[in-house]
């Protein structure tokens, strides 16, 4: 999922190494987000919002800073807001581009473990550089945007790991709904009923069981089927699975 993200960024600006920043940086505040890693997530902040601000520049004015040159963020945001151009890309993408990057800024600080992680919302700076880069994708034609680029964020969360080719959980003291939801979260485009069931029948004795489960979450507004056959996390789903996360 990442070499298509990188791939879709690159066709766009024509910069590898530019595609490559901004993926390595957003997978790094992903690590961060997910491991409640303040300093980390800070860490990588800064090159991803620089990177989307020339891919930004690029998609309005077909040319963008060079990486080698020092990019201005405020002159940069001006200029993107006073041009024509795609409304998402000009305002939304630098506006929320430049509420992440001040996080990173705060009280001016230049060494970022002297940032107190206890004044840092990490949940909406990740909120907020996911948004952009699928706005950014969305804006450049890449076909299920937000699967892929959330894809890119879970594949490396706690709790879940893949075996050949099978999810599993990590943590035997979960219940059969909480590994259900994190399974999900892990693979936001979706699993089947027999293939929640690969991922957990070491713990639960037939398909019917999960089946319940399954059906219990739905009725929660936890789960929805779609219409290929496949589970994916809805309502407060998604919130269950964070919360889990943290603990």
């Amino acid at each position: 999922m990442s070499s298509i993200i990188q791939s879709q960024l690159f066709a766009i600006a024509g910069d590898a190494k530019l595609a490559k920043d901004i993926t390595e940086s957003y997978d790094g505040i992903s690590a961060g987000y997910f491991s409640q890693n303040s300093i980390m997530l800070l860490q990588h902040v800064g090159v991803f919002v620089e990177g989307i601000l020339r891919v930004a520049e690029h998609i309005v004015f077909n040319t963008h800073t060079p990486l080698l040159k020092k990019i201005n963020i405020d002159k940069t945001i001006i200029k993107l807001e006073k041009a024509s151009g795609p409304e998402g890309i000009r305002i939304h993408v630098t506006r929320l581009s430049r509420a992440a990057y001040d996080f990173r800024s705060r009280k001016k600080s230049v060494h970022l473990t002297a940032i107190d992680p206890q004044l840092i919302d990490a949940h909406l700076i990740f909120e907020l550089v996911t948004w952009v880069l699928i706005e950014v994708l969305k804006e450049s034609g890449l076909p299920d945007a937000e699967d892929s680029v959330r894809m890119l964020a879970t594949r490396k969360i706690p709790l879940v790991e893949s075996v050949d080719g099978i999810l599993r959980t990590t943590r035997t003291s979960l219940s059969i709904p909480e590994k259900i939801t994190l399974l999900l979260y892990a693979q936001p485009t979706g699993l089947t009923d027999e293939e929640l069931f690969e991922s957990t029948k070491i713990h639960v004795p037939t398909i019917n069981r999960l089946q319940r489960d399954l059906h219990r979450l739905e009725i929660r507004d936890q789960v929805h089927k779609k219409k290929d056959g496949k589970w994916v996390l809805f309502g407060h789903g998604r919130e269950m699975a964070e919360k889990l996360l943290r603990k």
